[in-house]
């Protein structure tokens, strides 16, 4: 029998010693929605000027978290982790050599912090605080632990509570909740997502067809960019709009921005548009999508030209 809470524990001890012997830059998002888009994005838009890691899959808790800062790419699925302790001996092997060896350990980690209940944000930030935070919507998720939308902000937002008076926090002004939680830190601030923050989207077009990309130039304290995506959607506009506001605050330069978004898809699930068969166009958000999300997915649905619309609903 595998003993969960001591794997954990172990997780966490060789997490902490990786971050302090190589002290990479740690960017962490959350949010109710939006998150692995998001992180998805800052990675891209961040990739052609730093050597970095991002997860590989959804791994934003306890045990992913811990799996990312230690690269144990392939070593997860091959040895059947969860309930293998040959996986986990693999891993920790893993993990000892990355510590103790001399690697070339990533500059910069983008990771992904996700929470059930209360408390969970603590336990996250206990194994590794971030450098930069992004806080991106929050909205009707957690309800079976959490009573109120406030309270799944108050528990979000303790990430910005938690960042150096050095560090930076971007928030998505738009969201009324989210804004709140910038009066908790005096970290550097950077908001995006509305008329008056400092990153805006100035304008945007769509192309609803194979293959689909959204034209936007979005305007920062600095400069105007102008990029094109490989994806449509609100959610991926959102995704990319703080991407730029990451960027803005790293001070990355304009081509190595576009470079980087240039590599931008959409992630399996969430708003991914795909050819179908006879001429049809499939949008896949089958991911695990909070209501917001689905929303934002009919409406996507309802953009599209075409005469005749399926939308394929199921839990």
């Amino acid at each position: 029998m595998i003993n969960q809470e001591r794997i954990n524990q172990l997780l966490a001890y060789f997490t902490r010693k990786i971050i302090a012997k190589y002290h990479p830059m740690v960017i962490g998002i959350t949010g109710s929605v939006g998150k692995t888009s998001t992180r998805h994005a800052i990675a891209a838009a961040l990739s052609a000027k730093y050597f970095l890691r991002e997860p590989e899959k959804n791994y934003n808790n306890e045990i992913g978290i811990p799996l990312t800062v230690i690269g144990a790419r392939g070593l997860d699925e091959s040895a059947g982790f969860l309930s293998s302790k040959l996986g986990w001996l693999r891993i920790f092997a893993k993990a000892l050599t990355v510590w103790l060896l001399p690697q070339n350990y990533p500059k910069l980690l983008v990771l992904e912090y996700g929470i059930d209940r209360p408390g969970d944000m603590d336990v996250l930030l206990n194994i590794v605080k971030p450098q930069i935070a992004v806080l991106t919507t929050i909205g009707a998720s957690h309800k079976e632990f959490f009573k109120s939308e406030e309270a799944i902000a108050h528990e979000k937002g303790k990430m910005a509570a938690g960042l150096p008076k050095n560090g930076t926090f971007i928030y998505n002004a738009g969201d009324v909740l989210v804004a709140e939680q910038a009066k908790r830190t005096e970290a550097h601030l950077m908001s995006y997502g509305s008329a008056e923050a400092k990153v805006t989207l100035q304008s945007v077009a769509e192309q609803l067809q194979i293959p689909p990309s959204t034209k936007m130039v979005i305007k920062t304290p600095s400069r105007e960019i102008n990029v094109t995506v490989p994806v449509i959607g609100k959610a991926h506009e959102s995704a990319v709009l703080a991407a730029v506001a990451v960027a803005e605050a790293m001070e990355v330069e304009t081509d190595l921005i576009l470079k980087g978004l240039a590599g931008y898809r959409a992630m399996p699930g969430r708003l991914n548009i795909l050819s179908g068969i006879k001429r049809t166009i499939l949008i896949d958000d089958t991911y695990n999508a909070a209501p917001l999300s689905t929303m934002e997915a009919l409406r996507l649905l309802g953009r599209f030209p075409h005469k005749i619309k399926v939308a394929v609903l199921g839990d």
